[in-house]
């Protein structure tokens, strides 16, 4: 039953990101056009991660706001930020991670598909709540970037 429930998450996840993948760059700028469904959150994670403290997401209000143009989050030491471009009709979303003394890592996604308080590109989904925003990578591309816990950037003032 364990092997079951485990195979049922990938394929759920496998199926989400490739429908996620397929919203093009025009349909992203128009909201109603391109939906991300996120109803499978709970399959995706529960948890999110604000600092070093492990919260659930239920503690999070959707938030029914566009994306701010820069946010941030400090997990352990190490600061990411997040920052959105706009750019005629694409919305690229670059997201850079840096430990003390470290070198910077930047992972982009292009083409986010963006409806209501909800968002997503191959590999990356996202929640607009009233704290920030909650970001998942599925593949962030540095180690000190969590694959199974979403994470809370707080908007930059």
């Amino acid at each position: 039953m364990i092997i079951h429930k485990k195979f049922m998450k990938s394929f759920i996840s496998i199926i989400m990101l490739i429908y996620v993948a397929s919203c093009s760059a025009n349909e992203s700028v128009e909201e109603g056009r391109c939906k991300v469904d996120l109803s499978l959150e709970p399959d995706l994670s529960e948890l999110v991660l604000v600092g070093t403290d492990v919260v659930n997401i239920k503690d999070f209000e959707p938030y029914n706001a566009s994306l701010s143009k820069n946010y941030s989050s400090e997990i352990g030491g190490a600061i990411l930020t997040l920052s959105v471009i706009s750019e005629s009709m694409s919305v690229s979303i670059k997201r850079t991670f840096k430990e003390p003394g470290g070198v910077v890592h930047v992972s982009v996604y292009d083409s986010v598909c963006i409806s209501n308080d909800v968002f997503g590109a191959q590999d990356l989904f996202g929640k607009i709540v009233s704290e920030g925003v909650l970001i998942l990578e599925k593949k962030p591309n540095v180690n000190g970037v969590p694959i199974d816990l979403w994470v809370l950037y707080e908007k930059d003032s």
